[in-house]
């Protein structure tokens, strides 16, 4: 079960990775468009 445990953190933490890729994202674009 810990081989579970840890892909789950993976997975939360790839979520979170991408979340902040697309708040970056998001601030550039808006940054741009001003």
């Amino acid at each position: 079960d810990n081989q579970h445990t840890s892909d789950k953190a993976r997975a939360e933490c790839d979520l979170h990775i991408y979340e902040n890729v697309a708040a970056m994202m998001g601030e550039v674009v808006t940054k741009e468009h001003q």
